[in-house]
């Protein structure tokens, strides 16, 4: 069971990209051999935000468009928006203090700390997570 970071969603759905081929290749095979596909809405709202920025993309896609993704995404029955249980703030506390988290990083730390309570893989190519002790981590980009 897997927990997806924004930038798996952002390069499977952009085909400029580089990653863009491996992105798509490894999320279509993740909805179809993964119990569970998982997405936070964090993760979503980084997905729909990114997409319609023109400072993000040369062409974004139109609001209607990238949530249209995501509309198809939660419609495959292996993928489950993750929610934070109620004891979430408190290992969220405690793995930010342990990894130094400030600023931009706090967006990684609920990742991580969503992924390590669930006890799921967080799935990214951002190298920020090997901060996060207790996490498992894959990096479909590795090998490259």
């Amino acid at each position: 069971m897997i927990l997806l970071d924004a930038n798996i969603l952002l390069y499977a759905f952009d085909s400029k990209s580089v990653f863009h081929k491996i992105a798509l290749s490894y999320l279509e095979e993740a909805i179809n051999t993964q119990a569970v596909v998982g997405l936070s809405w964090l993760t979503v709202l980084a997905f729909v935000r990114i997409t319609t920025s023109s400072k993000s993309l040369v062409r974004p896609l139109s609001f209607q468009a990238a949530s249209q993704i995501i509309v198809e995404l939660l419609e495959q029955d292996s993928v489950k928006i993750i929610d934070p249980s109620p004891e979430f703030w408190k290992a969220f506390v405690t793995g930010s203090l342990k990894a130094q988290v400030k600023g931009g990083l706090t967006t990684d730390a609920f990742l991580a700390a969503l992924a390590i309570e669930r006890g799921l893989t967080l799935v990214s190519a951002d190298k920020d997570f090997l901060r996060f002790e207790g996490l498992k981590l894959f990096n479909p980009f590795a090998q490259l």
